[in-house]
């Protein structure tokens, strides 16, 4: 019985692992740009969208009667607001936060110290629905390098708020 369950489970693995590779091309498609925005009269950038992966894909596929098919991946946005954790975490020295807008919004990430204090503003503009990423370099607003420690980060628009914690070890 146990030369059976072996074999079987090779043969699970083997396939599972047939899939990732069969993925692996698309995956290796995909694409970033970079975004700059205007906020209070200054250009910022390091603010990167994260562009579907199914744009060099055809918007339809016919078979011989040609009819028209949809493509399911269509235009895929998010359907609601979200912060993501910022990875790696610990980090040192820099470290990547995604986000994800529903519309186009009015977005603020700052950065604070467990004392609350304004450390660095990463994010403040409008930017379109998707995906998007930015990076923190672990420096203040005024380009001084941050102490190792505790920090909280916060994402709001118009209709969501939310915060998350980040640690930076030197």
């Amino acid at each position: 019985m146990k030369v059976r369950f072996d074999f079987l489970l090779t043969i699970a693995t083997s396939i599972s692992f047939l899939a990732i590779l069969a993925a692996a091309p698309a995956l290796a498609q995909t694409d970033v740009g970079s975004a700059a925005f205007v906020s209070g009269g200054s250009i910022s950038t390091g603010i990167e969208t994260v562009d579907d992966p199914t744009d060099d894909i055809s918007d339809d596929v016919s078979d011989d009667d040609d009819e028209r098919v949809e493509d399911p991946t269509e235009q895929i946005l998010p359907t609601d607001f979200d912060l993501g954790q910022n990875y790696p975490n610990p980090f040192n020295p820099t470290t990547t936060i995604e986000f994800k807008l529903a519309e186009t919004a009015n977005v603020s990430i700052k950065v604070f110290n467990v004392l609350g204090q304004l450390v660095r503003t990463l994010v403040s503009g409008t930017l379109p629905p998707g995906l998007h990423r930015v990076s923190w370099d672990a420096r203040d607003n005024s380009g001084t390098s941050v102490v190792t420690g505790l920090y909280l980060y916060r994402m709001e628009t118009g209709s969501f708020t939310s915060v998350k914690t980040l640690v930076l070890m030197k």
